[in-house]
């Protein structure tokens, strides 16, 4: 039987930093951590299979910051990422969790998408535009988002729509996405 084979296990480590950095955490089958204190929730069903969505947004202090980590452990469960990335930008896009619908050859699409947008900064940030579809066989269209929270990930809902029939054979589209804040910009294609 199963029983009695799984569990939580826990594994700790300290890194130094010269100076204050923003990063994203990667997170896979690691259901949670602390930073610094700090409670996060990461990979909280594990069972993503390779496919790694879970970006959380951190701030990183100057001089020891020290993780702790939590996660399943069992007889499917040998290994983990927990993986620290560098942000220079205030937004960043999660482009491995993005909802996108089916476009169906010979028809017109006219459908919602959903981009998971990260506030990288310990500052709200206003004013953000979201840019979906500019050029090619799609028509712009533009999301306002009042304000994001500090560290924070929204999952923002945009419309999406085609100029007209989709003529291709080709099995994937790309559409161009863009945000920007305060004269700054990231861009994309998913």
């Amino acid at each position: 039987g199963w029983a009695g084979t799984g569990g939580t296990g826990y594994a700790y480590t300290q890194i130094e930093m010269n100076g204050p950095r923003r990063a994203l955490i990667m997170t896979e089958k690691v259901g949670s951590f602390w930073l610094n204190g700090w409670h996060y929730y990461g990979d909280v069903y594990g069972i993503r299979r390779g496919k790694v969505r879970v970006l959380v947004p951190v701030l990183l202090q100057k001089g020891t910051n020290r993780i702790l980590l939590k996660f399943g452990v069992g007889r499917k469960r040998k290994s983990l990422i927990f993986k620290i990335i560098p942000q220079k930008e205030a937004l960043a896009f999660n482009l491995l969790d993005v909802t996108v619908p089916d476009a169906i050859a010979g028809k017109a699409l006219k459908a919602w998408m959903a981009i998971p947008l990260i506030n990288t900064t310990g500052q709200t940030l206003k004013g953000v535009v979201l840019k979906v579809g500019s050029g090619g066989i799609f028509e712009e269209t533009e999301t306002i988002l009042p304000s994001m929270a500090p560290l924070t990930i929204e999952k923002v809902p945009v419309r999406l729509e085609t100029k007209g029939e989709v003529l291709t054979d080709k099995d994937t589209l790309f559409v161009a996405i863009v945000a920007e804040v305060a004269g700054k910009r990231i861009s994309a294609r998913i």
